[in-house]
């Protein structure tokens, strides 16, 4: 496994966190297995979050997170980084 992985990984970390101090029950999937890298569930919200470090989603990544939100009920995020700030930046993801 290389670095760019490990700090993929740091920072689904650092938003699993985030999402769990706003009382959210929070599940990674790991190794890039699913539509989206975490699910954060709190009683009548359910988001599904894509974590990108250098803030880009594929559009085929994109249609799939929107399609897998919207057949569940589910927000589709993206959680990366403010480039000059290093502060967690979400943004609902859109086609």
């Amino acid at each position: 496994l290389n670095d760019k992985y490990y700090r993929g990984m740091a920072f689904e970390f650092h938003v699993r966190d985030y999402y769990r101090r706003l009382g959210y029950f929070c599940h990674r999937s790991p190794h890039s297995r699913g539509v989206a890298d975490l699910i954060a569930i709190r009683l009548y919200d359910m988001l599904l979050i894509q974590c990108k470090v250098g803030g880009k989603i594929k559009r085929e990544a994109r249609e799939g997170l929107i399609v897998t939100a919207n057949s569940v009920g589910a927000k589709p995020l993206m959680a990366t980084k403010n480039k000059l700030t290093g502060e967690l930046v979400i943004s609902e993801v859109q086609l």
